[in-house]
C-alpha cells in the first residue's frame, strides 16, 4: 500500500484483465500496539502510510476518467 509504482500496476493489471474498476475497497491496514509515545516514528510513517496514503494514491489512480 506504500509503494505507489506497485499500486498502479496492480490496477493496470486489473484494468487489462476486468476491466475499469468502478468499485474499490480499501482493506488493507497497519497499526501499532501501546500508547503512541511509545511508538517509534518509522512505525507512526508506516501506519499512516498504509491508512491514508496508500488508500489516497489507489483512489486518485481510479477516479472516473483517470488513464
Amino acid at each position: 500500500m506504500t509503494d505507489f509504482e506497485a499500486l498502479k500496476r496492480v490496477v493496470q493489471r486489473a484494468n487489462d484483465h476486468w476491466g475499469p474498476v468502478s468499485v474499490l475497497v480499501n482493506n488493507a491496514a497497519a497499526a501499532g500496539f501501546g500508547p503512541i509515545g511509545e511508538q517509534s516514528p518509522k512505525l507512526v510513517r508506516r501506519i499512516y502510510e498504509t491508512n491514508v496514503i496508500g488508500p489516497s494514491l489507489l483512489l486518485r489512480k481510479n477516479r472516473r476518467g483517470s488513464s
